[in-house]
């Protein structure tokens, strides 16, 4: 049926409540409306938003404050040609003690759908030593916790936090902290948030709500290290928790086509934008391709760009790469032209005043994964150079005279490949910077580094018939005899699997190499709780949990079981791709079924389980 303007008020809801809600920017004055039909409505006065920061604001004739916006009330409807030429308001309206109103019509056509919370308090499950309260529910799409705050991030709808849906914030009792629904949320760094809503920009949120930096760019970064990149304009600016701008190029000046991030006072800038797809050849610095130098904190730009690679400062220096950029014919095909190429490129290292600290002679500088000050560097050209090992000032700490270098370091020990061609790779040897030599010849097919100075290597064992991995010392002494697989070293006691013609099987052994359970479970990734002494299991493609004595503690009827750290198990009905999850004790009893899309564990014990455009938010206690 087609609904004329005459009886749109027929098919319009009355209003029953109406609330005030704080000031926030682009929302001065805005009003929460409950209708009879169930529907809550957000509307905010269109005043414009040049005005909305005066104390004072004239709308329609009509003077508001927060004050007088404050008193709105229901009221009914009776003759008002003041209001909008109409002849008469029907129905119920808002009205505010400067005499203006809003008719409930209005509210509700020109108003937003806005949701909150549904506060729960309701126990769900109590046995005297665990219980679980069911706080609050919300009909969104999606709730995550922020990890530095505790807070909840909030997707309202659509499908992300960062620009593909409304999204809010909530405490972890269930208040919704701010009205507005923002476009694009981020997680909080140092403090504070980036937000945006659309047609005002990006801005900075605190974990009160309060935006210490109004919504006024282009684009924001996260903060690191107290300043954030931002841009205006086409104008990159960075600025401080108070919001100061240093602008990194004037506005008639476009030189710097990539802008880093500030490390150690010194912003990495690029007169040159380059990406994989303009380079003429692989490189593993494709993101730091350009033509680079750098900028101090006020913007000044104390090194000029000359490098066409350049990592950030750390620890008083750059690791950086001198040479020329070339756009060659001999690249320009059917697929792509122009592209960039280089001949002859060499690395070192500059001080924050550009002055080389590592000469610009290495035809590559690479970092080790966990060492400070000392770096791989390979030297005498990619046809008859190798690699070695120098410190911060370029000197040789190992020569260069290894095939490859694996990226682990610990203690001056670093691992190298050998020069026989293998199916399965080069084997690996070990050489210690201290000794000045390799303590261990290429024989190893892995190596890694543990703790107090052990070694755990991987080798092929000849009466096995299969690799193992061994943990040695220095001079090749085994801690413990092993035939294992693998030894998970970074849980304790460690886990340990047999990976054989018959399959894998799992168990755990101590730190002295004795077992604690032998490995014949066929079980799981972290299918093992030594502290619950509880194991899950497969059988018939289900998974179930039995106590170390194999006791039978949970029948296997679930597609999967995990977090066996948490105080209750997470179980999953269904199949790949298509299951639901809910909670049991570690003795198999059900606390909530599996019905929801997903559970996450957060913080102070709270969980999230969200299904069907509905999140719940659990609190659990364990009892004494």
């Amino acid at each position: 049926m087609e609904i004329h303007k005459d009886n749109l008020f027929d098919f319009t809801p009355n209003a029953l409540s109406v609330t005030t809600l704080p000031a926030v920017p682009s929302e001065r004055f805005a009003i929460k409306v409950s209708f009879d039909n169930g529907e809550i409505r957000k509307y905010v006065l269109p005043i414009d938003n040049k005005f909305e920061g005066d104390e004072v604001v004239k709308y329609r004739n009509h003077i508001f404050t927060d004050d007088i916006w404050n008193t709105a009330e229901i009221t009914t409807g009776e003759e008002d040609p003041s209001f909008l030429n109409t002849a008469s308001i029907r129905g119920t309206a808002i009205q505010f003690k400067n005499g203006y109103r809003i008719p409930g019509m209005t509210c509700y056509l020109d108003g937003t759908a806005y949701s909150e919370p549904v506060i729960c308090d309701t126990e769900v499950y109590n046995d005297g030593h665990f219980l679980l309260q069911k706080k609050w529910q919300w009909n969104v799409t999606s709730i995550h916790e922020d990890k530095e705050t505790g807070l909840f991030k909030v997707l309202l709808s659509g499908l992300a936090y960062n620009g593909y849906g409304k999204s809010t914030f909530a405490s972890p009792d269930g208040r919704r902290l701010i009205s507005l629904d923002f476009d694009y949320i981020d997680d909080f760094h140092e403090g504070l948030a980036a937000v945006c809503v659309a047609g005002r920009g990006y801005g900075y949120i605190d974990s009160r709500m309060h935006f210490v930096i109004p919504m006024r760019y282009d684009y924001s970064d996260e903060f690191r290290n107290g300043k954030a990149k931002v841009q205006r304009d086409g104008i990159v600016y960075y600025i401080d928790k108070a919001g100061n701008e240093t602008a990194l190029q004037a506005v008639t000046d476009t030189r710097y086509q990539e802008v880093g991030l500030y490390s150690e006072g010194l912003c990495r800038v690029s007169t040159l934008k380059l990406g994989y797809e303009d380079l003429a050849y692989y490189s593993d610095y494709e993101e730091i391709a350009g033509i680079w130098g750098f900028v101090n904190e006020a913007g000044e730009e104390v090194i000029p760009p000359q490098f066409m690679y350049a990592h950030d400062f750390k620890t008083g220096m750059a690791i950086v790469c001198k040479g020329k950029w070339t756009i060659d014919k001999k690249w320009d095909n059917e697929y792509s032209q122009g592209l960039y190429w280089t001949d002859k490129a060499l690395w070192g290292a500059i001080d924050a005043a550009g002055h080389e600290l590592i000469p610009c002679i290495f035809d590559e500088i690479k970092f080790f994964g966990n060492a400070k000050n000392v770096f791989m560097a390979h030297f005498g050209g990619w046809k008859n150079g190798h690699w070695g090992v120098i410190d911060n000032r370029g000197n040789w700490l190992a020569e260069p005279v290894f095939e490859n270098i694996a990226y682990e370091y610990s203690n001056g020990l670093f691992a190298f490949y050998g020069q026989d061609e293998r199916a399965d790779g080069p084997l690996m040897g070990i050489y210690d910077i201290n000794q000045k030599k390799v303590v261990f010849e290429p024989q190893f097919q892995n190596v890694s580094f543990c703790d107090a100075g052990y070694i755990k290597v991987t080798v092929f064992d000849e009466e096995l018939g299969r690799t193992v991995e061994r943990i040695i010392d220095i001079n090749g002494k085994e801690k413990f005899h092993s035939e294992y697989s693998s030894i998970y070293t970074w849980k304790r006691p460690y886990e340990v699997v047999i990976h054989d013609a018959e399959g894998f099987r799992h168990g755990l052994i101590d730190e002295d190499g004795s077992v604690i359970l032998p490995c014949i479970y066929d079980i799981a990734w972290n299918g093992i709780s030594y502290e619950k002494k509880r194991i899950v299991f497969e059988k018939g493609g289900k998974q179930g949990i039995m106590d170390f004595d194999e006791n039978i503690i949970v029948e296997p009827i679930y597609y999967e079981i995990y977090g066996m750290s948490n105080p209750l198990l997470t179980v999953r009905v269904g199949e790949r791709n298509n299951y639901k999850e809910g909670l049991i004790t570690p003795e198999g009893i059900e606390v909530l079924p599996a019905v929801y899309s997903s559970i996450q564990w957060c913080s102070d014990n709270r969980i999230i389980c969200c299904h069907e455009d509905c999140c719940e938010v659990y609190h659990f206690f364990e009892l004494l």
